[in-house]
């Protein structure tokens, strides 16, 4: 599980660690899976950070916790479309972003949908 991979690896880090996180895209299809949707993507972020938190989530209808958790791990999440990007701004500490080096781009659509998200979580 991701969220316990990575309190292990925080501990042992000495709390230098940042989770990132994303759809999967290439990394699913190479083995014939489609990558997650918006909502599975926010909904698996949201259970992260809740677990790292040290808030009890349920998986299968079973509650589970991290007992071994050390502090709140940032999270970021890669986005590159503006529903994306705006689910990120609103679950995430952070964004990986893959829209180019374009400075408009990074602006009109990056930055401006991450507020967005933002925003909405207020």
């Amino acid at each position: 599980m991701t969220a316990n991979a990575i309190a292990s690896l925080d501990q042992v880090a000495d709390g230098r660690t940042v989770l990132g996180i994303g759809a999967g895209d290439s990394a699913v299809y190479s083995v014939g899976k489609q990558p997650a949707t918006v909502d599975e993507l926010a909904e698996s972020a949201g259970k992260i950070r809740r677990l790292l938190r040290g808030e009890e989530v349920a998986f299968g209808g079973e509650p589970f916790r991290l007992e071994s958790r050390r502090r709140d791990v940032p999270t970021y999440v890669a986005a590159e479309g503006p529903q994306t990007l705006r689910m990120a701004g609103e679950v995430a500490d952070g964004v990986i972003f893959g829209g180019g080096p374009n400075p408009e781009t990074v602006e009109d659509l990056g930055l401006a949908n991450v507020r967005r998200g933002a925003e909405r979580a207020g």
